[in-house]
Formats: C-alpha cells, sequence, structure tokens
C-alpha cells in the first residue's frame, strides 16, 4: 500500500527517498497544498507531544537532556495534516504549550519503519525512558492509543534524528 494514496510505492521500501530528500514524485504531489503545521520566521515547526504535561517532560529531555530523536506516523501526523516528511538539513523550530519559540533543531535522518520494527537504537535517540524497541512500542503504542490513533505493527513511523541548535 502506499502511504500517500494513489500508485505511489510505499515509502518505507524506497531508500533514495529517505536519503537524498523527497523524491519528486512526493514533491509533484504537494506542489500546492496547504500545510496544517504553522510557520515561524519561514520554517516549519514542531511539536513534542501534547501541550501541558507531556510537552513539557519532553522539552526538558531535548533542551537538559540527550533527546536527539523523535516519531510520528506516517498516516496520522503526515497524511492527514498534509505535511511532507521532514528532511535531512531541515531547521524546525521547536514551540512549547502556548506556540512560542523555544529553539532550533536540524533534522539528521529521516527513515520509515514498521511500528513492529522501530530498533533499539532509536529508542536510546529519543531519550524519553525507553531502552528498548519493544519498551518504545508499548509506551508510544499506549499514548497514541490514548490520542485515538488505531496503531497496528504495519503502521508506517517516520523517526526523524536531530541535533539540537539553539535554545532560547
Amino acid at each position: 500500500g502506499s502511504a500517500f494514496g494513489g500508485s505511489n510505492p510505499s515509502l518505507a521500501t524506497n531508500p533514495h527517498f529517505f536519503r537524498w530528500g523527497f523524491s519528486a514524485q512526493i514533491k509533484k504531489e504537494h506542489q500546492g497544498v496547504t500545510v496544517s503545521f504553522p510557520r515561524v520566521d519561514g520554517l516549519r515547526t514542531v511539536e513534542f507531544g501534547n501541550p501541558g504535561e507531556s510537552r513539557d517532560k519532553i522539552l526538558d529531555f531535548l533542551f537538559n537532556g540527550n533527546k536527539r530523536a523523535t516519531a510520528g506516523l506516517v498516516e496520522y501526523d503526515y497524511v492527514a495534516e498534509n505535511e511532507p516528511f521532514e528532511h535531512v538539513g531541515e531547521e524546525l523550530v521547536v514551540v512549547g504549550n502556548n506556540g512560542e519559540d523555544l529553539g532550533r533543531i536540524r533534522v539528521t535522518g529521516v527513515e520509515v519503519v514498521r511500528f513492529d520494527q522501530v530498533p533499539d537504537e532509536f529508542a536510546l535517540a529519543e531519550a524519553e525512558g525507553d531502552l528498548s524497541g519493544d519498551d518504545f512500542r508499548k509506551s508510544h503504542g499506549e499514548f497514541w492509543s490514548s490520542c485515538g490513533y488505531d496503531v497496528k505493527p504495519e503502521s508506517e513511523v517516520v523517526l526523524v534524528y536531530f541535533d539540537l541548535v539553539s535554545k532560547k
């Protein structure tokens, strides 16, 4: 199946998409599409977790810890939001609970994997307390389910690796 519908092959099986940024096919499909994520200084924003305690905790991991990765569901965080995947080199604005600009991150890697294949290395880079892919699946499966998302073993997950560039 296709992550974006139509006749696209699954993005998870196209290694060039992730190594070199968006394929021409995906760029073409997103031309003229209004994206729903707000912009700050012309850059896309990234919101970690849900507003409130969840976001505060994750922002603490980012700014005061070693959080250097995050994950999103292809179906709910990208397709439903008309939002293209992040790409290597992209700078994103980290926003707080009220949409305030808190800092910048720069994407260093993007990979799409099945939910049941999230690797241990990613769980450690995400630095939210999960020590393995199994821990990630348990905690994130529970979180995403609590948001009303139907997550299955074959659900596609975007793994985004990044460096912290600045903190305001």
